[in-house]
């Protein structure tokens, strides 16, 4: 079963970029589970349940919430006296 992620609230996405690699965040299986990828391939598999995502995908919704959570933060620093 292949799907890809299309927000934080998917099933598979991109949490973090650490200096060790990215965090993967997966809510196949039943519950919520992370796990750390050194590399990124053309696609993800979860160790744990199976689950694959494209990587195309979760980096265009990583950065998309990193964008939005800067414009919110820029709007909020900007309308504060």
């Amino acid at each position: 079963m292949t799907t890809t992620a299309e927000s934080v609230s998917g099933p598979m996405y991109l949490d973090d970029r650490l200096p060790d690699g990215y965090v993967i965040v997966c809510a196949g299986g039943g519950g919520e589970h992370s796990f750390l990828l050194s590399k990124l391939g053309p696609s993800i598999e979860c160790p744990r349940c199976g689950r694959t995502a494209l990587s195309a995908s979760l980096l265009d919704a990583y950065y998309e919430r990193v964008r939005g959570a800067l414009l919110n933060r820029n709007r909020v620093e900007s309308v504060t006296p």
